[in-house]
């Protein structure tokens, strides 16, 4: 799998807006917990596409973000379910 620019950017979309979200949660709650496994997914994601790897089965199958997404943020934030969920779906077509 060759590096996907169109993946990329909506990646470093969902990165920024995870950090923009998560900016003042403090440290020892689970909210902070959350978007740091949602950061954790996504920058695994990414470091897949930039190097052109391809995870395998088993781990495509562990990311838990999209579940994450429409669970937490689907009612009060949909523009940043729409994006984690998309970015999931295209990483996992890719």
């Amino acid at each position: 799998m060759t590096a996907d620019a169109g993946l990329l950017a909506l990646l470093d979309r969902a990165l920024a807006m995870t950090e923009d979200r998560s900016r003042g949660v403090p440290v020892d709650t689970s909210v902070h917990a959350m978007f740091a496994s949602l950061r954790r997914q996504l920058d695994a994601m990414r470091a897949e596409v930039a190097a052109g790897e391809v995870m395998t089965v088993e781990q495509r199958n562990s990311l838990t973000l999209g579940v994450i997404a429409v669970r937490e943020f689907e009612a009060d934030d949909p523009e940043y379910c729409d994006v984690l969920c998309d970015a999931v779906f295209r990483f996992r077509a890719g």
